[in-house]
C-alpha cells in the first residue's frame, strides 16, 4: 500500500528534494537489471543501506512491486532475528560477554550472507555463460567441438 501511496503522491516531492539520490537509485537498479531480487534483497539485509530510502524511492526507479514486497519481507527477517534473539537473551543476561555470544553472531552471519554468496554465484554464472556467446558469435566454439 506505501509503495502505492508514494507513487501517487511522492514523485513531485522526491524529484524535487532528493533528484541525486533518485538519479542514483535509478542507475543502480538499471545497472542491476538482470539480477534485480538478488540485488535488492542484498541492498535490504546490508545493515548500513537506508531502508526507509529504498521504500520511498522504489516505485520512481522501476522497481515491480513483487519484488519490492517479497524483499521487503525478506529483508526484516535479519531485523526481527535480533530482536528476538535480544529479547530472549535480555532475560538471561549477566555479563556483557554473555550479548557477543558466537553462536547469536554466526546466525545472523549465516542469515547475512546466503543472499550474498546466491548473488555471486549468479553472476559467475551468469558471466561464464556470456563468454561462451561470445566466443560462439565470433566462431571460437561450435557445437560440434564442445561435446
Amino acid at each position: 500500500m506505501c509503495y502505492y501511496m508514494f507513487y501517487i503522491a511522492g514523485r513531485d516531492i522526491l524529484e524535487r528534494y532528493i533528484p541525486n539520490h533518485l538519479a542514483s537509485f535509478r542507475y543502480q537498479i538499471e545497472s542491476n537489471r538482470s539480477s534485480l531480487f538478488l540485488y535488492l534483497l542484498t541492498i535490504r539485509l546490508f545493515p548500513l543501506s537506508p531502508y526507509w530510502l529504498i521504500n520511498i524511492i522504489s516505485p520512481f526507479v522501476g522497481v515491480p512491486v513483487w519484488i519490492f514486497f517479497v524483499t521487503c519481507m525478506l529483508g526484516i527477517l535479519p531485523y526481527t532475528f535480533v530482536t528476538v534473539e535480544a529479547g530472549q537473551m535480555l532475560s538471561e543476561v549477566e555479563s556483557i560477554s554473555d550479548i557477543l555470544d558466537s553462536r547469536f553472531m554466526g546466525k545472523l552471519f549465516l542469515i547475512s550472507a546466503v543472499p550474498i554468496f546466491v548473488s555471486i554465484v549468479t553472476r559467475k554464472r551468469n558471466k561464464s555463460g556470456s563468454v561462451e556467446e561470445k566466443h560462439e558469435q565470433v566462431g571460437f566454439l561450435s557445437s560440434g567441438e564442445l561435446d
